[in-house]
């Protein structure tokens, strides 16, 4: 113990001794980290409302969002106190000391008070940038900083008096406080203000992880990250999971793709001034997204031309996006017909007398990307949705574009049975364009209910309970209505309004419990279509909500638990390897359309008037929900990585984000593919494939998905032209 005193008390002597001998240094860090911590303050305030501070629906969230960001901007305020303090100590010890001694201690002064200023300055255009783009900066922005074009652009941000109040504070803070501590009365202070900055930026973040790790209550990352934090840490997210090095390699796959499928290639330019492999943005942009996705199918015209009919003949139009949580294909026999047992058996009626897709995917395996996908069009995955990990991933979705385009005459609602803020999808939904958002914090909690939510039961009641008065107080308007149910999640347990077969097959344990779950949803399923079928349409004469209703029914992913053993004549599910059966389990897409529209439609339609319904064998993404809605509504551009449902040929691979494994199915034979972690996917590692007589079709989709991660980490969006609100075009960043 003698030992291990006399070591600390070395070490504070030590301490103390440099602290002594480097007071000046001391002191600039003392005064730049109040200035800074005020600097951060004055930004975190003026830009909040842009992130949505508002549109938190309780008081205890709102303060946690406050005070975590706080606390993360006194923690980043110490670490870039302590690297500009120690760019100071390196200058003036082995700069100024040894090449430049003649400058007085005046100057080196002078110098450090004008690189700090400069710091400031810059650190304030943050304010400008989010009140634009909504979201913190990217770090594919900063370059725009040493861009002469853009900064002739932005010059007037320069008088912007949000800019100048975050830099002048914080700038005579830093000159009042500098003086105060070498005013030699009040020199032996210096040293407990700057251990207790020390002390207080340890315990932000300790008291930040301890406020964030509870759990109890979640806050979007976009507010309680400092941007300069969350700028570091998306670079270094972007490196290790999303971005790969682009290549010539991967640009003719790309053009060759486009060649044989004979469409028009987009000319790529790849630089060769600074680096072989640099990317001209706007040309790659155009490869991948040029394209007017239209529906060319018969079937996708006369459902078009139908709600363009209601439109403009001001007739009822009913709008519905059902994403039914890991309600995979497998559970029911419409996908396997030779399967021994249903667990969907109205799904699989409601399947087999609409529109179903038979080749269909999710784009990954959580339910925050099956959100994304089916109403923003993104191809995200676990590690990628702007709901929560990315806040400079900022799509544009279908609720705000319709909302552009139609003003006033839409009304948009997101019905769902879980929390306001899980994942941040409650101030998502809002800030995206719904009118009305409805969550677990909305209801009764006496009601029926499991560990993730409301049941689905309840939820779609308070769905069709609501209806009417929706419907009375919106007349005229299209409604857009967005049901994300929460009952089938693991770990599946089966809420106390189950009807009594079901309760007592689940306490004979005749059922595993996401076959229990599944059949429960089914019954939820039938209960609220069977609602809209009988329920009439306010001021109608004679329709009900379903007769005026197009619906899309979608799983938001599937799950890997077994359910039932595959069918003998599926060879994939005895022969194929592992990886690519887990894959299929939890992406394949439960993906229908139906509703009275589709109805009328397929009966008017000769093609299809002796068939209950159809089945679309071709290739197709949950992500194609979105371009096929857009067209519906005739946004005359739509720029897309995904095809409208209705297309006839499909311009790219799909691609499905696992987190650490992308998949990659075939467009030939539903229940094959390619399968590859993501690290080998981003770095076009191609030995599993090398045998695969369909290699060069995934090879473009390594391509392709390295190629989307580009953009989807790059900020760009989908917006709608200014100049014309009927138009979707790609916007991108700064330009």
């Amino acid at each position: 113990m003698k030992i291990i005193r006399k070591k600390l008390s070395l070490l504070f002597m030590n301490i103390n001794s440099f602290i002594d001998r480097e007071k000046l240094c001391c002191i600039f860090f003392s005064a730049f980290f109040l200035a800074l911590i005020a600097n951060f303050s004055i930004i975190r305030y003026f830009t909040e409302k842009y992130l949505g501070i508002n549109l938190l629906n309780s008081t205890e969230l709102k303060v946690h969002a406050i005070v975590s960001g706080i606390l993360s901007d006194l923690f980043v305020t110490g670490i870039v106190s302590i690297i500009f303090i120690t760019l100071v100590f390196i200058s003036n010890k082995f700069i100024f000391n040894k090449y430049l001694k003649k400058v007085s201690q005046r100057i080196k002064v002078t110098l450090f008070f004008m690189a700090s200023f400069l710091f400031l300055f810059l650190l304030s255009f943050h304010i400008p940038y989010v009140s634009f783009y909504s979201s913190l900066i990217t770090p594919f922005h900063l370059k725009y900083l040493i861009d002469p074009t853009f900064l002739e652009a932005s010059a007037a941000s320069v008088l912007d008096y949000r800019v100048l109040i975050a830099f002048f504070i914080p700038a005579c803070l830093f000159l009042i406080v500098y003086f105060i501590l070498k005013i030699p009365a009040r020199l032996k202070y210096f040293k407990i203000i700057f251990i207790s900055l020390l002390c207080l930026m340890y315990g932000a973040k300790k008291l930040n992880e301890e406020l964030n790790r509870s759990g109890r209550v979640w806050t979007p990352v976009h507010l309680k990250a400092n941007f300069i934090g969350n700028l570091f840490s998306a670079y270094i997210f972007s490196k290790s999971y999303a971005i790969g090095d682009l290549s010539k390699e991967d640009y003719k796959n790309l053009e060759n793709y486009l060649d044989k499928e004979g469409e028009v290639p987009k000319i790529l330019n790849i630089k060769n001034v600074t680096k072989e492999n640099e990317l001209n943005q706007s040309k790659w942009e155009s490869l991948l997204l040029d394209s007017s996705l239209k529906s060319e199918d018969r079937l996708g015209k006369d459902l078009k031309h139908q709600i363009q009919t209601r439109i403009k003949n001001k007739n009822p139009l009913l709008v519905w996006v059902v994403i039914i949580e890991s309600f995979k294909p497998e559970d029911g026999k419409f996908h396997y017909p030779n399967s021994q047992k249903t667990f969907q058996p109205f799904y699989d009626s409601l399947s087999a007398s609409g529109i179903a897709f038979t080749n269909a995917w999710t784009v990954g395996g959580v339910t925050r990307a099956g959100q994304e996908g089916s109403l923003c069009g993104s191809w995200v995955g676990e590690y990628t949705a702007a709901m929560q990990e990315l806040p400079n991933i900022n799509p544009e979705c279908l609720p705000e574009l319709l909302k552009r385009k139609y003003h006033e005459n839409v009304f948009s609602a997101f019905w769902h049975g879980g929390r306001f803020d899980f994942d941040g999808q409650g101030i998502f939904w809002k800030k995206h364009g719904m009118d009305l958002v409805i969550t677990k914090e909305n209801f009764d909690l006496n009601l029926p209910k499991t560990p993730w939510g409301m049941s689905d039961k309840v939820l779609l009641r308070r769905v069709a309970h609501d209806l009417d008065t929706i419907t009375l107080a919106n007349q005229n308007k299209i409604q857009f209505h967005t049901v994300l149910t929460v009952t089938n999640h693991d770990p599946w347990h089966l809420p106390k309004d189950a009807t009594t077969e079901l309760l007592q097959k689940h306490k004979e344990q005749l059922y595993l419990p996401p076959q229990i779950t599944t059949s429960y949803t089914d019954e939820a399923l039938e209960e609220f279509v069977g609602f809209l079928k009988t329920k009439k349409y306010p001021h109608s004469q004679g329709e009900t909500y379903w007769d005026n209703s197009i619906i899309f029914f979608v799983n938001d992913h599937g799950h890997a638990k077994p359910s039932l053993p595959y069918p003998d004549d599926i060879a994939w599910g005895i022969s194929a390897k592992n990886n690519v059966i887990l894959a299929i389990k939890k992406s394949q897409a439960n993906l229908v359309i139906n509703g009275g529209i589709v109805e009328k439609t397929l009966q008017k339609n000769s093609l299809y008037k002796n068939r209950n319904g159809v089945k679309i064998p071709n290739l197709a993404s949950q992500a194609d929900i979105y371009p096929t809605i857009l067209d519906f509504f005739d946004f005359k551009n739509i720029y897309s990585l995904s095809d409208s449902l209705f297309a006839n040929k499909r311009r790219w691979p799909v691609m499905v984000d696992l987190g650490d494994y992308v998949f990659a199915p075939s467009p030939y034979e539903v229940g094959t593919g390619m399968v590859w972690t993501r690290k080998d996917a981003l770095r076009s590692r191609t030995d599993s494939m090398q045998n695969n007589m369909n290699y060069d079709y995934y090879n473009t989709a390594l391509a392709l998905f390295k190629s989307s991660q580009f953009l989807l980490f790059n900020g760009n969006i989908i917006k709608n032209e200014e100049n014309n609100t009927e138009n979707v075009i790609l916007v991108k960043a700064f330009n």
